[in-house]
C-alpha cells in the first residue's frame, strides 16, 4: 500500500496542474486499514482543515463484475451519507477517483475516543 500511497500523493500533486485543486490533500499519517481501504489523516488545503482521506483500491485480480459491484456498493454508500447530517455521525464531503483502480472518499476528521456519556 505505501506504492499506492505515493502513486495518490502523485495524482494529488498533478490536480493543482489540471485545475483540480479542490481535491488537493496533504496525507499525514496512517490512521488504520482493512480488507479494501486504508484510511491517513490529511489536511485540506483548500478548506483549511484536517479530513480522514479513505483510500479504496479494487484489487487487480478481481473480475471486471466484482469490481463494478463493489464501485455500485461504495456509491450506494455515498450517496447516503452525503446527506446524513447528525453530531455522532462524521461527514462525508467528497469522493473522487484517482486512477482505474482507487477512488477516495474525504471524510470529516474526528480525533480521539467519543464520551459515550455524553450521549
Amino acid at each position: 500500500m505505501k506504492k499506492l500511497f505515493c502513486k495518490i500523493m502523485y495524482n494529488l500533486i498533478y490536480a493543482v496542474f489540471d485545475n483540480f485543486f479542490k481535491k488537493l490533500n496533504r496525507a499525514l499519517n496512517l490512521l488504520g486499514k482493512g480488507g479494501f481501504s486504508e484510511v491517513y489523516k490529511a489536511y485540506d488545503l483548500v478548506n483549511h482543515r484536517y479530513v480522514a482521506c479513505k483510500l479504496h483500491g479494487l484489487n487487480a485480480q478481481w473480475s471486471e463484475e466484482k469490481k463494478q459491484s463493489y464501485i455500485r456498493h461504495a456509491m450506494r454508500e455515498y450517496d447516503i451519507h452525503k446527506d446524513l447530517v447528525h453530531h455522532h455521525i462524521v461527514r462525508l464531503w467528497d469522493i473522487f477517483r484517482i486512477d482505474l483502480d482507487t477512488f477516495c472518499t474525504v471524510l470529516e476528521y474526528c480525533s480521539g475516543k467519543p464520551n459515550i456519556l455524553s450521549w
